[in-house]
């Protein structure tokens, strides 16, 4: 193979590519092909590129390219002979492995940062599927007539007081007249899940090579075909309505579909994933590359596969920008690790924070001995464990900015082993529940502690009671504040280790919030253009915060986000309402409580019980409830551990969990954390120098060095 490959050779400095020239000829006939460079720098010929899904354990076959025989998976074998079928004249296709040398890690690298050229710059861009079968051809014929002729709207179906027979009549007589009465409308849905069940829809590849094409790529499966947007359009509404409960238990009993089928026809989404590549397409082309989406594309292709697990970065790059082509070079020389880590630089700068630090230590995660904690591993996503609270891909205070939307600064030491960050040490952990259980409804369970009391129990043994805290001492009031949340921190620098201190200046930008513009460590201050510090007094302070313990609770129990999705950055914090709510879902928060704002209220509809349930699941799913030294409540990873400590990080929108390392150097990351009191900068507005208003002013934070 390698000698195809020596007499087609690459001018690196020409960005050129190989492309495979089909040659008709009679079909009983052998199969040969020519091999020939073409370059972006010149005129280039018309060509079409192939999306597919890898086989490399699969069976192979030979062909003739330039009178040497070529070693070619089956599935791309089968493929050429369709295209030398389907045209009747010579067809210039680009297929990577029979365009690229594999073997060659410096052609890869040259080839790969070309990807986005030969997907947007192809006449064509060719999905092949595989070879198809009776149910598939049907099930294509079914989704390319679907768009034109029928609409059907299953949306009045009422389960309840429709009966079987109506169902029948408005879907599945229907259906089966309009494809062919002949034909079961079973074979169809078998179909269906044949073709959307497919390993192309896995693949990370994939993903951008439909999304870069300016124009309709054509999906073909065996001899069928239709347009990419028809097959997009089809899933998400035709396929949607199959997955609906009535009409499953229709199939069930009607249809002769087995339990099995059904269970993969309600599995879509999370298992076949076949929207994700439609749902990048119409990303890209509403967003382009002005501006960098890049770390929305990694969080929606977290659950494709690839061959090689740099792939899961590098197989997005022709989403990016020229920026994070700089920032992450494609070099097949480099461990994942190094790869992880120069697209963990350009998420942190693309981004202007450190929401990829979320994604970090989440449990699930086979671990490579020697990898940091702090650094995501990109190319998997745990199968268990809870929800992040903040999506890598979001923007700075979408949802949470404990840190006030802080530009992060951050330091690589150690042979880029360790992370240095700086923040504020908040408290320390000094009791934990299990980790709260979920189910696959959503529903949520409520463990109890050991002791047999709930989580409510639990963070109500943190609260103090009326009189002891400053609303009572302060005089009568209308609404009696017992029992109350009233965490305090005292800020101090005082330290054996002044080299664990930084100072940072910020200035407001009406359009970003803070951002830090300069960083110096106390020990250089001599040499540094910083203010000269000011009194002990300015540096050492206290917070405290002071409301119902009701509030914090229950504000606790959904995260302060009341929403269907963990991006949706409405309903934070989660509105006055939502305490009744909650309350009204959880019983057990409500008693002992003297005063709840949620009694009188509109009775809650289901649609605002799943509503909670799901904010709920989402905050403390698979988390540990927490309290602390100080008296903060929470919910952490369920790797928390007593003795944890909570960290503010400059640059973080929400507190993380870190543990001091036994050997007394630095911290491991333990995870994001939600902390009552700490999610919307409260512990920086209280700083004795913040001003709304000012167009600057001065902090101090501690260094944390994370392995």
């Amino acid at each position: 193979m390698a000698q195809i490959f020596q007499g087609v050779p690459l001018d690196p400095s020409g960005r050129e590519i190989r492309l495979l020239k089909i040659i008709p000829n009679a079909p009983e006939s052998s199969f040969h092909a020519e091999l020939f460079t073409a370059s972006f720098e010149q005129d280039m010929p018309e060509f079409r590129a192939v999306s597919y899904a890898w086989d490399p354990n699969g069976s192979k076959k030979t062909i003739l390219i330039n009178g040497i025989q070529f070693e070619i998976c089956e599935n791309i074998y089968v493929f050429l002979e369709k295209i030398r079928r389907r045209y009747p004249f010579p067809v210039n296709l680009w297929i990577d492995t029979i365009c690229i040398n594999q073997e060659d890690l410096c052609e890869r690298n040259m080839q790969v940062p070309l990807m986005k050229d030969i997907y947007s710059k192809a006449s064509r861009v060719l999905v092949w599927l595989g070879d198809g079968n009776k149910s598939t051809d049907q099930a294509m014929a079914v989704m390319k007539k679907y768009i034109t002729w029928w609409n059907i709207d299953l949306g009045g179906i009422n389960p309840e007081n429709d009966d079987m027979k109506t169902i029948e009549q408005l879907y599945f007589r229907n259906l089966e007249h309009f494809v062919n009465k002949s034909t079961p409308v079973v074979s169809l849905i078998r179909g269906l899940i044949d073709i959307f069940g497919r390993e192309w829809f896995r693949r990370t590849w994939t993903l951008q090579e439909v999304a870069l094409p300016p124009d309709d790529p054509l999906v073909l499966c065996g001899d069928s075909s239709l347009t990419w947007s028809f097959l997009a359009i089809a899933h998400g509404t035709m396929v949607r309505e199959l997955e609906l409960p009535v009409v499953a238990r229709f199939l069930r009993l009607y249809g002769g579909l087995g339990d099995a089928e059904l269970a993969k026809l309600h599995k879509f989404d999370e298992d076949f994933r076949p929207m994700t590549a439609a749902k990048i397409r119409a990303l890209h082309r509403n967003l382009g590359i002005d501006r960098d989406q890049l770390a929305m594309y990694i969080h929606y292709a977290s659950r494709q596969r690839s061959t090689d697990p740099r792939d899961k970065i590098y197989g997005l790059l022709g989403l990016g920008s020229s920026m994070a082509h700089r920032l992450i070079p494609v070099d097949y020389t480099k461990t994942l690790q190094d790869v992880c880590l120069d697209a963990f630089k350009f998420l942190v700068s693309s981004q202007d924070g450190f929401q990829i630090l979320s994604r970090a230590a989440l449990p699930g995660l086979d671990r490579i001995p020697g990898w940091p904690s702090w650094l995501p591993r990109l190319d998997t996503v745990p199968w268990q464990g809870p929800c992040q609270l903040l999506q890598e891909h979001l923007s700075r205070g979408d949802i949470y900015e404990a840190s006030l939307r802080l530009g992060p600064g951050y330091a690589l030491i150690d042979s880029d082993r360790g992370l240095a960050v700086y923040g504020i040490l908040a408290d320390e952990v000094t009791a934990i529940c299990s980790p709260v259980k979920t189910d696959t409804s959503w529903l949520l369970r409520l463990d109890p502690k050991p002791d047999g009391g709930t989580i409510s129990d639990f963070f109500f043994s943190a609260c103090h009671s009326c009189g002891d805290c400053d609303w009572c001492q302060e005089g009568p009031h209308d609404v009696c504040m017992a029992p109350v949340y009233c965490p305090k921190i005292f800020v101090s620098d005082q330290s054996n280790e002044k080299d664990l201190w930084v100072r940072a200046t910020f200035k407001k930008d009406r359009t970003s919030g803070m951002r830090i513009f300069r960083w110096s460590s106390l020990e250089d201050e001599s040499q540094s253009t910083a203010p000269a510090r000011r009194d002990e007094e300015t540096y050492s302070w206290n917070y405290q915060l002071q409301k119902p313990m009701t509030e914090a609770i229950w504000r606790a129990m959904i995260g302060d986000h009341l929403a269907e999705e963990a991006f949706d950055i409405e309903g934070v914090p989660a509105p006055p309402r939502a305490e009744y709510l909650v309350i009204h879902e959880y019983p057990d928060l409500e008693s002992g409580i003297p005063f709840c704002r949620g009694v009188g209220e509109k009775r809650a509809s289901p649609e605002e019980r799943e509503l909670v349930k799901r904010s709920a699941m989402r905050t403390i799913g698979g988390r540990r409830a927490f309290r602390t030294l100080n008296g903060f409540i929470g919910f952490g990873p369920g790797a928390l551990e007593v003795g944890d400590k909570i960290v503010v990080v400059a640059g973080a929108d929400v507190p993380f969990a870190l543990r001091p390392r036994e050997d007394g150097k630095g911290f491991t990351l333990v995870g994001e954390c939600y902390v009552e009191g700490l999610m919307h900068g409260e512990l920086f507005r209280q700083h004795p120098e913040y001003n709304e208003i000012a167009e600057s002013f001065k902090m101090e934070f501690r260094r944390f060095v994370i392995f």
